[in-house]
C-alpha cells in the first residue's frame, strides 16, 4: 500500500513539474512575449501558433511584470507602484488545452519575470480561439493600495483539423533503448521519406536539445544525445504533415 500511495505521488509530482515553465531571465523590457512562430496582425492582435485536432500542443509565453505603470486617478494621470499581477483566467481556450504558470498561484511581483504555459491535446471544433486573459492588478499610489481587473483579449488560437500524420493509424514510432544515455534509436513505420525535425524537452517545457533528419523508410536514425540530467523527457518528433510526441527516460 505504502508503495502503491509513494507511486501515486511520484506520477503527479512529475505531471506537476512537467506542466510548469520556466521564466526566460533573459527579458527585461515589461511586456508580453508570445512564443515562436507567433504572427502579429495589423490590429494588434496575436495569432499564437496553430493547433491541430489529436495532436499535442505545447506553447509558452514570457512575461516582464512592471515596476510602476501610470494609472488615472482622482481625475489625473498618475504613476502607481506595482506591487504584483496576478492571472486570474484565460476564457475561450480551446477544448483540451490547459494552462499552467511557473508557480501554483500565477502571480508575480512587480519587477519581476514569469511565463504561462499553453498546452494539451486539442479535441476541436475546428476554429479560431480568441483568448481572454483577465489579469488582476495590485498597486500602490501614495500608499494607497488599489485593487483592479485588467482583460488582455489581443491572443487567438487557430484549431485545424487532426494532421494526416496523427490521421494514419498505421504510423509507428519505436525507440530503443528507454531508458537512454548518450544516445536513441528512432524507427518509423509505414511512413514516406522526408525531413524529420526533433526536439528533447525536459519536465520544465525547456528545449534541452534539437536537431533534424532525413527519414529513409526501413532505416534506423540514431539520435546522439546530451542529457544535462536524469530525467524523464518528451521527443517531439515533427515533419511537414504533423507531429508526434514520445516520452524518454534518460539517465548516465
Amino acid at each position: 500500500m505504502k508503495k502503491r500511495v509513494l507511486l501515486f505521488t511520484l506520477f503527479f509530482s512529475a505531471y506537476g513539474a512537467m506542466a510548469q515553465c520556466t521564466p526566460d531571465g533573459s527579458l527585461t523590457v515589461p511586456d508580453i512575449y508570445p512564443p515562436a512562430g507567433s504572427t502579429v496582425n495589423a490590429d494588434s492582435t496575436v495569432n499564437l501558433p496553430d493547433g491541430a485536432i489529436d495532436s499535442f500542443y505545447d506553447q509558452v509565453i514570457q512575461v516582464v511584470i512592471p515596476s510602476d505603470t501610470s494609472i488615472t486617478f482622482l481625475g489625473s494621470t498618475v504613476t502607481a507602484t506595482v506591487d504584483s499581477f496576478r492571472l486570474e483566467t484565460i476564457n475561450n481556450i480551446p477544448p483540451g488545452l490547459s494552462y499552467s504558470c511557473d508557480n501554483p498561484s500565477c502571480n508575480w511581483a512587480g519587477g519581476t519575470n514569469g511565463c504561462v504555459r499553453i498546452f494539451g491535446t486539442p479535441t476541436g471544433p475546428v476554429q479560431t480561439y480568441p483568448l481572454g486573459v483577465d489579469i488582476r492588478a495590485f498597486l500602490k499610489v501614495l500608499a494607497i493600495p488599489i485593487d483592479t481587473i485588467q482583460s488582455e483579449n489581443r491572443f487567438k488560437i487557430q484549431i485545424n483539423n487532426a494532421v494526416s500524420l496523427a490521421e494514419r493509424q498505421d504510423v509507428t514510432v519505436r525507440l530503443f533503448p528507454n531508458p537512454a544515455s548518450d544516445y536513441v534509436q528512432v524507427e518509423l513505420g509505414n511512413l514516406s521519406g522526408q525531413d524529420v525535425e526533433w526536439v528533447v524537452i525536459d519536465l520544465s517545457g525547456r528545449t534541452v536539445q534539437e536537431g533534424e533528419f532525413v527519414h529513409v523508410p526501413g532505416n534506423v536514425n540514431r539520435l546522439e544525445l546530451n542529457p544535462s540530467a536524469n530525467g524523464i523527457y518528451l521527443l517531439k518528433l515533427a515533419t511537414d504533415r504533423g507531429t508526434l510526441t514520445r516520452r524518454l527516460t534518460l539517465h548516465d
